[in-house]
């Protein structure tokens, strides 16, 4: 994934936090002057991962940086914790796999809107995923 120097942090504690985060992310996307239809895509990538953050590892922080790449702009989600990781990562990933009684489509709406994605989890240092979005 190319550098991108971290541009806008936002800690996430509860689950009151959740709109001002999405609210804060889709202002610092509104600045890549993407189509609405791109920013509703990143609006739910923040949502799924700030919700997945809040529910199974009681917070963390969101990180969004702008990435440049020739004629096309981009940007970076890093949403980082310190749960206890995913124990069942492969199962996490499937539509409809649920640890918190929801539909469980989260990590696989976010890795199907993401143009390239990474993921990193253990027990003892949380899980962090990287997501990139590029302009169409």
């Amino acid at each position: 994934m190319p550098d991108a120097a971290p541009a806008l942090t936002l800690p996430i504690r509860t689950p009151d936090d959740l709109l001002w985060v999405r609210q804060e992310a889709r202002k610092f996307a509104e600045a890549l002057a993407w189509a609405p239809g791109n920013l509703a895509r990143v609006d739910l990538i923040v949502t799924e991962l700030a919700t997945n953050m809040c529910r199974h590892a009681g917070g963390g922080v969101i990180r969004l940086s702008r990435l440049a790449g020739g004629a096309h702009d981009g940007l970076q989600i890093v949403a980082a914790d310190q749960g206890p990781g995913i124990a069942d990562l492969d199962a996490a990933l499937a539509a409809g796999y649920s640890t918190a009684g929801t539909n469980g489509d989260g990590l696989a709406t976010v890795q199907e809107l993401a143009d390239r994605w990474a993921i990193r989890t253990d027990a003892t240092d949380g899980t962090t995923i990287t997501v990139e979005k590029w302009a169409p």
